[in-house]
């Protein structure tokens, strides 16, 4: 288990985030902490990044983000 801390951007606005990368059964899950709620990603495919529970954030959105968080 890690935790990294991390400046994304998310449609023009910056957002300091918190990543802690943990394993589920063959998955491995980051969950992103932005300042008043919690985003749980992991790629789905070699390319693609998504959420089980995506909550107001687009397909594009999870996508720029796992994005972010690995290649930083």
């Amino acid at each position: 288990m890690e935790n990294n801390n991390y400046n994304i951007s998310l449609n023009g606005k910056q957002f300091d985030v918190q990543v802690n990368e943990h394993a589920d059964g063959d998955k491995t899950l980051y969950d992103i902490a932005f300042e008043d709620r919690t985003l749980t990603i992991y790629k789905n495919t070699l390319y693609t990044w998504t959420s089980d529970d995506p909550q107001e954030f687009s397909q594009a959105d999870i996508q720029s983000v796992g994005e972010q968080i690995i290649n930083v």
